[in-house]
């Protein structure tokens, strides 16, 4: 059902926003993991989900820097 509902998705919106979703996918995997069934997560785990998080972050806010510091 969850992969359906994906594709559905992904076929209703532009390409952009759905590699952001899809670059989220495992970030919102390893907190899960670690919510619900208490998954211990380690340095790399950690490391991982904040470099994912920060490149979303820069590829979103780059282009407002750079429209706005011209």
């Amino acid at each position: 059902a969850a992969f359906a509902l994906q594709l559905f998705g992904q076929r209703n919106i532009s390409a952009a926003p759905a590699a952001i979703v899809m670059s989220l996918e495992g970030v919102i995997a390893a907190i899960a993991a670690w919510i619900i069934l208490g998954q211990i997560l380690d340095l790399n785990n950690i490391i991982g989900c904040t470099l994912i998080l920060g490149g979303i972050l820069l590829s979103q806010l780059a282009p407002i820097y750079k429209k706005n510091h011209k």
